[in-house]
């Protein structure tokens, strides 16, 4: 028999869980930004685009750019 774990209620868990999305500002890549020079960011590294080959989102935190980057 399983043990069952406390429960948190939904607006406490909201809160934990968008306190961490809220520092979380992308990761670096190593990839150049092809405007200014800055690394690129993966704003959201988890997330991939059904195409192929598959892709992620790619911008830069210190201009405007925004691309896709292959997998």
């Amino acid at each position: 028999m399983t043990e069952k774990h406390p429960l948190m209620e939904l607006d406490e868990y909201n809160k934990i869980a968008s306190d961490h999305y809220g520092e979380y500002k992308g990761k670096y890549n190593g990839i150049r930004c092809p405007e200014c020079g800055h690394e690129l960011i993966d704003p959201e590294p988890s997330m991939k685009l059904l195409v192929y080959p598959p892709r992620t989102r790619v911008e830069c935190l210190e201009c405007t750019f925004k691309s896709t980057r292959v997998l």
